[in-house]
């Protein structure tokens, strides 16, 4: 099953996978300040829980209303598609892992580059996913030093039901805005970044 099967490569999935893709701290807890080398589903999904109800009302404080603006609008999104995808006992990490296996085979070096973690971390969420079924190691065909990671039938079924799950979220979170002001919001987004080589004063 591919990623477009499973419904997360839509105009909304894509777009909900560029949002969610911010994050800012929060309180005394940042959501990518998490050791690679500590990292758990279980420790991802009590954070999120916990700062979804103590900071619902922080927003950051960049300097630029704009930017705050980015970033809660992002902050709420994926705390929402976090919300759904415990309902499945998966976090967004979890939801690209699978998704990159449902496009092929992949080595943990490869997993590891495409969510942009340590192996050690890939290691560990290799670990739960198969002890629950999702994925599964298997010999490289022609070389024996590298194992490669299948998803199972099992992970498929349960990718498309997530995939489903943060699709409603994507869909929600731009609910209240016509198809103008969608494709309005995409290309302003689109244009927002850091001129990479220039020094920010």
């Amino acid at each position: 099953m591919s990623a477009t099967e499973t419904g997360w490569n839509t105009g909304a999935g894509r777009r909900l996978g560029v949002v969610t893709s911010w994050s800012y701290s929060l309180g005394s807890v940042s959501l990518d300040t998490i050791s690679e080398d500590t990292y758990s589903e279980d420790t991802h999904y009590y954070t999120v829980a916990a700062q979804s109800q103590k900071d619902a009302q922080v927003r950051p404080r960049t300097g630029s209303d704009a930017v705050d603006a980015i970033l809660y609008a992002a902050h709420r999104i994926r705390t929402a598609a976090d919300t759904a995808l415990r309902e499945h006992g998966l976090s967004l990490p979890g939801l690209k892992l699978l998704t990159a296996l449902a496009e092929r085979d992949r080595s943990m070096r490869e997993i590891s580059q495409v969510l942009h973690v340590s192996p050690r971390t890939v290691t560990d969420m290799i670990d739960t996913m198969e002890g629950r079924g999702l994925v599964a190691r298997c010999a490289h065909a022609t070389d024996r030093r590298v194992t490669l990671l299948r998803l199972t039938e099992a992970g498929a079924r349960e990718l498309a039901a997530a995939s489903t799950g943060a699709e409603r979220v994507a869909a929600a979170a731009i609910s209240s805005l016509d198809a103008d002001e969608q494709n309005t919001l995409q290309n302003l987004l689109e244009r927002v970044s850091v001129p990479a080589g220039k020094p920010l004063r």
